[in-house]
């Protein structure tokens, strides 16, 4: 008979395989190596399913296991900060914007010439901002959630994207990308996500 411990790593493994795809993206904006953010993202299952407490704190499961990932993530930098690097052409590519799945209108929406301005200015982001940014636009992740899974207050999440939206607003004006289309809208003018 199943017991709530094997209800719950059900549970977070429902949550995680429907987040997998998203899991990866997040993982490799952090790490920056397509290579390393699949081996985080298991890394992170691996964390869930061994974990005796935690997620019944969690108000989303979903915002818990974006958590974890970033944890795994930022354990994998402080090692990586240790080790002498090589530097690579993937390493270069810090988010693969232009690899995103189209799996939510917005996502099918941005996919033109001006996804991959915005794509671009995005990665010259602030992490902070370009982490939030990602998580609630890509990942349509609450600003609740985006709080959980980054350990922030909302506040600081709201600001966050705040300063991101400014900072986009102002580098697709100096690229001169008309910043009226629904592409652009998506981004730059967020929906108000109230938790």
């Amino acid at each position: 008979m199943p017991d709530a411990r094997d209800a719950q790593v059900a549970d977070l493994g429902r949550t995680f395989r429907k987040e997998v795809d998203g899991l990866y993206r997040y993982a490799r904006r952090i790490l920056g190596d397509a290579a390393e953010a699949e081996d985080a993202v298991q890394d992170a299952f691996l964390r869930l399913t061994r974990r005796d407490e935690g997620a019944e704190e969690m108000m989303s499961l979903r915002a818990f296991v974006y958590r974890v990932v970033r944890n795994v993530c930022i354990d994998r930098l402080r090692r990586r900060s240790r080790q002498p690097q090589m530097v690579t052409d993937e390493g270069l590519e810090s988010y693969p914007a232009a690899n995103w799945t189209a799996s939510t209108p917005e996502t099918k929406a941005l996919t033109s010439e001006s996804f991959r301005r915005i794509a671009d200015a995005m990665k010259k982001l602030p992490d902070v901002e370009g982490e939030a940014l990602s998580l609630v636009v890509v990942e349509g992740l609450s600003y609740r959630e985006v709080s959980v899974a980054t350990a922030v207050p909302i506040g600081t999440v709201r600001s966050r994207l705040n300063r991101a939206r400014q900072n986009l607003r102002a580098m697709l004006q100096d690229d001169q990308l008309p910043l009226t289309g629904d592409e652009t809208d998506k981004v730059v003018r967020l929906p108000r996500k109230r938790s």
